[in-house]
């Protein structure tokens, strides 16, 4: 038996709000989070308010996705950066910050799971600090960053399921698969690697199912998931997820995120109007989606059914007009002994992305006509829109 002892990371970086739809995909009960800040923006009177609500805004986020409960018993533990100590390099400065960061986050019921620097240095001395002050440009060579890497492993350890022993076949198929150049592998493949691990059939389900529960890897008992396993989450969903979330469009800052493909797909007399409408109103048809993650090989149906998880994609699909093409329609069902109801992606009409959407819907949606039945992957949530 051997229990897990490494901390693996997922990165996420924020800027910009259109971003934030994927936030979900990284809040996780056993996670910990470490909020990055400029020291210089804290510093500074007129910017100070801007920060503080945006320290707010995550504990927030952080505190809902990851409490055990209402009064807050237990969450994820949080950490606090502060950058840019080549520039402000005061102690005193340092003890400053810390004070405005208590004062502003004490109350708040996440403020229990800060993570406090031990190794804190004021101009008075060594002290306990809200935050880890260091020196972006000397990485490794500030002996604050090794603190932090040190309070980062300390606290990964007192997670419960870093102690939980488990049978070391286990342990010696997730070396594997973590080994494995691929981001993403076929269940019949994993199988096959599980049984040379001396992991059974019967196994596996359960093994799968508690890795994807500490963030080892991801894999959901459900249809249009269950036959892959993603090992590498950021390559095998998140980078091509990214293909329909970004800024195609200067934003309030001026800022666009066009990538070679999306230039090419442009500039294709077969995907132009589709693009434009994509970028316009956040609807996507079925041939540009397939454009976008034609690099994702037979994974298409995967990345699809993971954005309708995460509800970062909604599918749209046609319905009958009238109730005599709906009993027709049903009677064809029935006749080839097939549901009446619609898989994820059967007879999809078209797919919409609500981070594209602007504050204004356009006016002219005249590519949309007659009934159109919207799924939209949360509970109790589907309606119709008579356009």
């Amino acid at each position: 038996m051997r229990s897990l002892t490494t901390v693996d990371k997922f990165v996420y970086t924020t800027g910009q709000e259109l971003f934030d739809t994927m936030q979900s995909f990284f809040f996780k009960q056993h996670a910990l989070f470490t909020l990055v800040f400029d020291m210089r923006q804290l510093l500074n009177p007129d910017s100070r308010e801007e920060c503080l609500n945006v320290f707010l805004s995550w504990l927030n986020k952080i505190m809902a996705y990851t409490a055990s409960n209402d009064q807050v018993d237990s969450m994820a533990s949080v950490l606090i950066v502060g950058t840019h100590k080549d520039i402000v390099r005061d102690p005193r400065e340092h003890a400053e910050l810390s004070t405005i960061l208590y004062n502003a986050l004490r109350h708040h019921r996440a403020f229990a799971f800060v993570v406090q620097n031990k190794m804190g240095l004021s101009h008075l001395g060594h002290t306990d600090m809200l935050f880890f002050p260091i020196d972006n440009t000397q990485s490794g060579l500030d002996p604050m960053v090794e603190h932090l890497r040190s309070a980062i492993q300390a606290e990964a350890k007192k997670a419960p399921h870093m102690n939980e022993l488990m049978p070391l076949s286990w342990m010696k198929l997730l070396d594997v698969l973590q080994a494995s150049a691929s981001p993403v592998l076929p269940y019949a493949e994993v199988e096959e690697i599980a049984r040379q691990c001396q992991v059974s059939s019967a196994e596996l389900v359960p093994f799968l199912a508690y890795m994807n529960s500490v963030s080892q890897l991801m894999w959901f008992d459900e249809d249009n998931l269950k036959d892959q396993i993603i090992l590498k989450p950021i390559e095998g969903f998140v980078l091509p997820a990214s293909a329909f979330i970004r800024r195609f469009s200067p934003d309030a800052t001026h800022v666009m995120q066009m990538t070679p493909m999306h230039a090419d797909i442009q500039k294709s007399a077969l995907y132009r109007e589709d693009f434009t409408k994509m970028v316009d109103t956040g609807f996507v048809s079925v041939p540009l989606a397939q454009k976008l993650l034609s690099g994702c090989n037979d994974k298409f149906e995967m990345v699809i059914a993971l954005m309708f998880k995460y509800s970062l994609m909604v599918p749209i699909y046609r319905v009958c007009d009238t109730e005599e093409e709906e009993e027709k329609a049903s009677a064809a069902a029935q006749a080839q002994g097939t549901a009446t109801s619609r898989s994820y992606m059967d007879d999809l009409e078209t797919l919409f992305v609500p981070a594209l959407l602007s504050t204004e819907l356009p006016a002219d949606l005249d590519f949309l006509q007659g009934w159109w039945y919207i799924e939209y992957l949360l509970p109790a949530k589907c309606g119709f829109v008579d356009c």
